[in-house]
This record gives C-alpha cells, sequence and structure tokens, in this order.
C-alpha cells in the first residue's frame, strides 16, 4: 500500500497519480493513455524521491493530458471507448463483487447497443427497448429477470453517463429522462427459526459439514452468503471470540469487526479440526479445489437441496438472504445502532424497508396491548 499519494487533473480526462510505492520507497507516477481506442494504464518511475518535485511532474504531466484529450472530447465517443475509460479509472475503486458487475453489465450493454454505438445518439427510447427486452428475456443470453434486476443494470448505465457527463467526456447524460422500473410487489421472504432448524437437521447429508456451518454462520452473524463464503481461519479470532468481514468480500465496501455468539464458535472449531486449517485458508473451501472458496453456485445448489431434504415449501425469492432477513427481524428488539452493527448495513432505512417484519403473532399482540 502506497505510504503517500497526490493526484493531479481531472477524473476520466487527464488524471495522473503520483505515489510512494511501499516496497520500494521510490515514486511513480501513474496515468492512462488512449491507445488504438483503448483505454490503457501507465505506470513510471520518477527516478527520485523528492515528493515536492514529484508534484510538479504530476502537475505537469497532467497539463500535457489536459492538452491531448479534448481532441477526443471533440470525436464522437463511442460505448467501447466510454465503458473503457469507466472500467479502467472509476471501477477499480469499487469492491471486487461491485466490480464483477459493472463488466458483466458493460458487456451486456456493448452487446445490445453495439461497441460503435455513440453515446450521443442514444435516446429514452432505446432505455426503454432495452428495460422491456431484459425483462422479458428476449436479450441472446440472458433469462427473463424481474424489475429489481433490470433497475440495477440500468443504473449502471446512469451512473457511467453522470459520470461521463460530470467529467466532460459527454456535455450531457442523453438518458437522464429514463425512469429504471421498481418492483411494485418484491418478495423478501423471511425463513422460520422452525424451518431454520430443519435445514440444519438435513444439512449433512446435502452438502457435509460445509453447509452446516454456512447455514449456522448466516443463521448467528446475519451476514451475506458472500461475505460468508469468502472468510479466511486469519480473519477469525475464536478467542475474542470475533470475526473480521473484509471490505473487499462486502457489497457496502465496509470492513468490520462483529463478535460470534458461542454456537457459531463451536460450529467454527468443529470445521477447524475437519480441516486442520489455520492462517489464510478459506473457512468453506471447495470441495473440489481447497485453495479456492465454495463458489455462490454451489451454496444456491446447496439451498435447494436443502428445502427438499428438509421438506420445506418451495417459496419464490426464499434463499440465502432469507436468513439475513431472519436474523434481522430477531433482533428487531435492539437499538438499531446495535442492529446495524451486527449485521453490516449502513442505513437503518435498509433495515427496516427491506430486512424486518412482524409476524401474526406479534401484530395480534400490539392490537391487545393498545
Amino acid at each position: 500500500m502506497a505510504k503517500w499519494t497526490y493526484h493531479a487533473g481531472d477524473k476520466g480526462r487527464n488524471r495522473v497519480r503520483a505515489y510512494v510505492e511501499a516496497k520500494s520507497g521510490k515514486i511513480f507516477l501513474e496515468y492512462f493513455l488512449n491507445v488504438d481506442g483503448r483505454s490503457e494504464r501507465k505506470r513510471v518511475s520518477t527516478g527520485h524521491s523528492d515528493r515536492k518535485r514529484a508534484r510538479q511532474q504530476a502537475q505537469e504531466l497532467a497539463a500535457e493530458l489536459g492538452r491531448v484529450a479534448p481532441q477526443e472530447h471533440e470525436a464522437e465517443l463511442t460505448l467501447r471507448r466510454l465503458f473503457e475509460i469507466y472500467l479502467g479509472e472509476k471501477t477499480p475503486r469499487k469492491s471486487k463483487g461491485v466490480q464483477k458487475h459493472d463488466r458483466r453489465a458493460a458487456k451486456m450493454f456493448l452487446d445490445y447497443f453495439g461497441e460503435s454505438r455513440k453515446v450521443s445518439s442514444l435516446r429514452k427510447m432505446d432505455g426503454e427497448r432495452f428495460m422491456a427486452d431484459r425483462r422479458d428475456g428476449a436479450i441472446s443470453g440472458l433469462e427473463p429477470v424481474r424489475n429489481r434486476t433490470v433497475e440495477r443494470d440500468l443504473r449502471f448505465l446512469m451512473a457511467v453517463l453522470n459520470w461521463a457527463s460530470a467529467n466532460e467526456w459527454i456535455p450531457k447524460n442523453p438518458l437522464k429522462a429514463l425512469v429504471p422500473p421498481k418492483e411494485q410487489n418484491p418478495k423478501r421472504p423471511v425463513l422460520t427459526k422452525e424451518e431454520y432448524r430443519r435445514l440444519v437437521e438435513t444439512a449433512e447429508g446435502v452438502g457435509g459439514w460445509r453447509f452446516r456451518l454456512a447455514l449456522v454462520l448466516a443463521y448467528e452473524t446475519g451476514h451475506r452468503g458472500d461475505a460468508i463464503r469468502q472468510l479466511r481461519w486469519s480473519d477469525v479470532d475464536l478467542q475474542a471470540p470475533a470475526v473480521v468481514w473484509r471490505a473487499e468480500h462486502d457489497k457496502m465496501d465496509m470492513e468490520h469487526r462483529t463478535p460470534l455468539s458461542q454456537t457459531a464458535v463451536q460450529a467454527l472449531q468443529e470445521a477447524q479440526r475437519e480441516q486442520m486449517a489455520i492462517g489464510d485458508a478459506w473457512v468453506l473451501p471447495s470441495p473440489s479445489d481447497a485453495s479456492q472458496p465454495c463458489s455462490r453456485h454451489l451454496l444456491r445448489d446447496w439451498w435447494r437441496r436443502g428445502v427438499k431434504a428438509a421438506e420445506l415449501e418451495e417459496v419464490e425469492g426464499r434463499g440465502w438472504h432469507s436468513l439475513r432477513r431472519l436474523f434481522a427481524t430477531r433482533m428487531k428488539d435492539q437499538p438499531m445502532v446495535t442492529l446495524m452493527k451486527l449485521g453490516g448495513w449502513r442505513d437503518s432505512e435498509t433495515v427496516l424497508k427491506c430486512y424486518q417484519s412482524a409476524d401474526f403473532e406479534e401484530l395480534k399482540q400490539a392490537l391487545a396491548a393498545g
């Protein structure tokens, strides 16, 4: 990690970063150049360790790049070029999970609209046509999806266009008037405690100790499946006991530390004895390759098989996230700030709107108390 960093120029246009490389202690300049229509990252050594001099060099290089960049601004910017700039400049600063979505979404939009499509030629009707085709599964290679997925994809495109406008790559967002679809009645089913108990009882026969441990951690910590499956033993302190959730595996890109319940500790101790693993080894290694964590596809498969084995009703929209909703619901008597810290939420509105719910008995009790 760099010990010192200095930025000159504008993002997406002529940005130059000067920084001290931690390993060598040397100062480098990093910037982007358009090479044959593609954005390439360049990195050069200044040959010295004078920070004042490095600032001046960064400013001079940014000024030079600024004189070149407007030539491309004046040309008709294509979608391919725009996504290359965004994926090279903005995307690397996001969490790994969001980076993957950015790249997938960029490829989808390029395939749909065409790589050579001029950004300025996009119209509201193009966005509306995309929304309908994406939702209906009319895009080659993609299945029908709900409005929530369409909204997420469109918000990425809108973010790219707004960023390009703010950084003067385009005069304005041509799709500014487009309104992403909203899920009218989003399905957010919650797993019950009894259903969780039945899943845990049959877990060993479905996915062995890995599936059982994943269920226990999801129930006891309230965290997302992606964060759980990418835990390493170095993140776990069984003496404290506590666990560190790395920002790179967190949807909100937020590193945080939470305590572990005794039930979670016991499950982890059993898994550690099973694996005989420590350090950076995965807590949930892939059954086929211990150097990799269990994939999200494997967790999804275990969930589907577990529901059948436990003879639970198959409910649309109920998956690993239903355990996160259960966690938020059973902890709703705790102060909101405590719940947010435990589950890794950034804002209370999301918890109240998307995660917590009241069961019928609670409604009856509230009515009686009133």
